[in-house]
């Protein structure tokens, strides 16, 4: 009997989004033609304003939580009771300016556009679950919070503790970031943590003081690079090197922003160690060195909890005939915030990539299926 019960749920489902889809894809649109850089706070608040609007209009009431550096954050939920079933977890901002934004292109298999994978095709998703719950008359019956967060792309430096917060109140937590083109959910992912060198030239007495910095500049990012171990899961990239010398001006100036990946917290703690190193005391008297230690975030292990979450949601897949396989992803993401006793899972967005251009694209089927995935997965949750 919960079998028919389920397969009638699924096929109620699963009509009511192909009946939309055309109308999820308008919706779709509209996110990613409004750019939503992280300091773009006029764009993002549009888009916090079309979000309660669809949320709103299903019974979802709403709390605004103000900023000033960046958009709004916005939590919503359809309980009064102050604890959740599940906390869903999105993010408006992203990290492309404007002059870099690709609107909205619609092929015939694919979607492009800036944030509709990364971000927007996950809120969409979000929608559209929710709306196919409550045509089947089951929203009302789980305890939902909503946290739609708008400083993702400087690593939550802002809203690390809310997102803590709002998880200790929920039982699953999930992310609306996108797959990858095998069908993944993430099960883990590797904790951040970036960098900023800087090095000036102090004492212009002598040109051989341009090539001591100029020396020290090439194996200080030796060094650094050296420091990467795939095989025990830490990862150092420079995303920007740059030196710039003169002899005749006696004029030296190095800088490098370093983005790290890594596996354990004693990991980056023992790299910061040997980044202080890195520079001889000796240089001291003729260079000046700065260190600035950036945003972090923590690593999301897989846990028991993590599993048993993953082993549910391939069950509720395997009822509607979607392939999945978990994946570690070595981006980090606002679920990296969520504590590790809690059964969460990222990932549940629509199937697509970023290309080596970082153009991002979405496989148009995947819009209705991730969505048709995470309406049943609410609906099937282990209280």
């Amino acid at each position: 009997a919960e079998t028919k019960t389920v397969d009638k749920a699924n096929l109620r489902v699963k009509s009511f989004l192909r009946n939309r889809q055309a109308q999820y894809i308008t919706m779709l649109k509209n996110l990613v033609d409004t750019n939503t850089h992280v300091r773009n706070v006029e764009g993002v608040n549009q888009i916090s304003t079309t979000m309660k609007k669809h949320l709103s209009e299903i019974g979802f009431s709403f709390q605004i939580i103000l900023q000033a550096e960046v958009g709004n954050f916005h939590f919503y939920t359809n309980s009064d009771e102050g604890d959740y079933d599940i906390l869903l977890i999105g993010n408006i901002d992203s990290s492309v300016s404007i002059a870099n934004t690709r609107y909205f292109e619609e092929g015939e298999q694919k979607i492009f556009g800036t944030g509709v994978w990364h971000n927007k095709g996950g809120l969409v998703v979000l929608i559209a679950a929710l709306q196919a719950l409550k045509s089947i008359k089951m929203l009302s019956k789980r305890k939902i919070g909503i946290l739609l967060t708008t400083d993702s792309a400087i690593k939550n430096k802002i809203s690390a503790s809310l997102i803590r917060k709002m998880a200790d109140d929920a039982k699953y937590v999930l992310g609306l970031t996108g797959a990858f083109l095998d069908g993944g959910i993430v099960t883990s992912r590797s904790g951040a943590a970036s960098y900023d060198i800087s090095m000036n030239l102090v004492n212009n007495e002598s040109e051989l003081h341009v090539t001591d910095a100029a020396k020290l500049f090439s194996k200080l990012s030796s060094n650094l690079i050296a420091l990467s171990d795939p095989e025990n899961g830490i990862i150092v990239t420079p995303s920007n090197m740059n030196f710039n010398s003169n002899l005749l001006n006696i004029y030296a100036h190095g800088k490098i922003n370093l983005s790290i990946r890594f596996k354990h917290l004693e990991q980056i703690e023992e790299i910061e160690s040997k980044i202080m190193k890195f520079i001889p005391k000796r240089y001291s008297k003729i260079l000046d060195t700065y260190i600035s230690i950036g945003n972090k975030r923590p690593v999301m292990e897989r846990t028991e909890r993590v599993e048993a979450f993953w082993n549910m949601i391939k069950d509720v897949a395997n009822t509607l005939d979607i392939r999945l396989r978990e994946e570690h992803r070595w981006s980090s993401s606002d679920i990296c915030f969520v504590t590790e006793n809690k059964f969460k899972l990222d990932g549940i967005g629509p199937i697509g990539t970023q290309d080596e251009n970082k153009q991002e694209f979405i496989l148009k089927y995947s819009l209705i299926e991730r969505s048709a995935l995470l309406a049943m997965l609410i609906y099937r949750l282990e209280k």
